[in-house]
């Protein structure tokens, strides 16, 4: 069986105690649960946003709007994740995750990318030298900036100073081992 749900929420008015004016924002979001599986569940998850802020100065007195997020800015979220769980195996988990954003006055494009797995086992021997169970995991992380040098020429040389695209990546692993010695410790 599976079950998804969608939401599409836009706003191009504003109530007496909007945080920001003179923004126009649209939301669509959606989610996919795939359970029909029972050894491999997935869950997917996907939302748009497109934010207009015409001029960042008429925003409001809050600082909650920055030059970057001035004119037009779209951003996509993607999730999809499962689970393995066959008995007697080790519990196996893996995700993805991308989140894009787009920012049209300044011609900049962040791209993250996730990639994560765990694994858990719960050991089935019962014997003091021998941990309770096992998990592991690791996750492999890319953020990029990067910036259209194409559209970036109108602006004067001193504007597109400091303007660098970059590329990091980052590795996280972990292990952990439970202990009980005797009976009754934990």
């Amino acid at each position: 069986a599976f079950t998804s749900s969608g939401l599409l929420r836009q706003s191009n008015f504003q109530t007496p105690v909007s945080a920001i004016t003179n923004q126009d924002n649209t939301q669509e979001t959606g989610y996919l649960n795939f359970t029909r599986l029972a050894f491999f569940p997935m869950n997917f998850t996907a939302g748009r946003q497109l934010t207009v802020t015409p001029n960042t100065n008429a925003t409001g007195a809050n600082n909650l709007v920055n030059s970057l997020q001035e004119g037009k800015v779209k951003r996509l979220d993607g999730t999809a994740a499962g689970s393995l769980n066959i008995p007697a195996l080790p519990r196996l988990g893996l995700n993805y995750s991308k989140n894009r954003t787009d920012y049209s006055q300044m011609s900049r494009r962040d791209d993250k990318d996730l990639y994560a797995a765990s694994l858990n086992y719960p050991v089935p021997a019962r014997f003091f030298l021998l941990p309770k169970s096992l998990d592991l995991n690791y996750s492999l992380n890319r953020n990029r900036v990067n910036y259209d040098a194409s559209r970036l020429t109108a602006l004067p040389a001193a504007g597109r100073a400091g303007l660098f695209g970059t590329d990091e990546l980052t590795n996280s692993y972990g292990a952990k081992l439970a202990f009980a010695p005797w009976n009754g410790s934990s």
